[in-house]
């Protein structure tokens, strides 16, 4: 498997030894929609590295109280916890592919110290900087300002600009009523930064997203290029 088949920044990051020991092990998977990856306190028996799609990351506390605590795309991977269960759930959004490894196998190299170690100790420590700032999100911004964070964050994880996602996901992931949904969309359709179909939005303008997101976006963004984008690409 040559390197520059990969997309998912962390496998393009992996060093030429992380590599070869990887590589045989990577098997290739559709991620359909709505599949479900990670389930709550079930063990884990694989990490997923998305090449194309969308997954999130939900914590719950109940039937009906969902809410989404982190996005992963080719930027990243599924949860990789040392005891192999976590109360959180991961969820395929937009249906894409990618690459998994067996649970066990990526973590005998993880405890083996090394690049590996340091690459993923990287991605989880921007993880919690993400969740941190979702938090803040949530708790002091307004629905326009979220959606523009949400919709930015899916576009630096997907190829192009059209999200095929309806207005009852929109309001699923940012945990308010789908009539401040509807109402968030048609002030930034209004403003030029999107544009919007039958279960689909296209990002029109990014700048003008930024420009309404305010300080929801930005500091997570610029955590993983410290941590993870910095890092150089191997030479096949």
């Amino acid at each position: 498997m040559e390197r520059p088949a990969f997309r998912n920044k962390l496998l393009r990051r992996l060093d030429p030894v992380a590599f070869e020991q990887l590589a045989p092990h990577l098997e290739r998977v559709e991620l359909k929609a709505r599949d479900v990856i990670v389930r709550p306190n079930v063990a884990i028996t694989h990490v997923y590295f998305p090449e194309t799609g969308l997954m999130s990351i939900l914590a719950g506390a109940g039937h009906s109280d969902t809410i989404e605590a982190g996005m992963v795309g080719f930027e990243g991977m599924s949860d990789m916890i040392p005891s192999k269960r976590t109360p959180l759930q991961t969820m395929v959004h937009l249906a894409g592919h990618g690459y998994r490894i067996e649970f066990d196998l990526l973590d005998a190299l993880f405890r083996e110290g090394g690049k590996v170690t340091d690459l993923i100790s990287r991605y989880h420590h921007y993880l919690i900087v993400q969740s941190a700032y979702l938090a803040l999100s949530h708790a002091n911004y307004n629905v326009e300002e979220r959606l523009a964070r949400w919709l930015l964050m899916a576009l630096d994880r997907t190829i192009g600009r059209e999200l095929p996602l309806a207005h009852d996901f929109f309001a699923w992931m940012l945990a308010v009523r789908r009539a401040g949904v509807t109402a968030a969309m048609q002030s930034l359709e209004d403003r030029g930064a999107i544009s919007r179909g039958r279960a689909r939005v296209v990002v029109e303008d990014r700048e003008v997203l930024i420009e309404l997101a305010s300080n929801s976006y930005g500091q997570a963004e610029a955590a993983y290029e410290r941590l993870i984008a910095c890092l150089p690409e191997p030479t096949p």
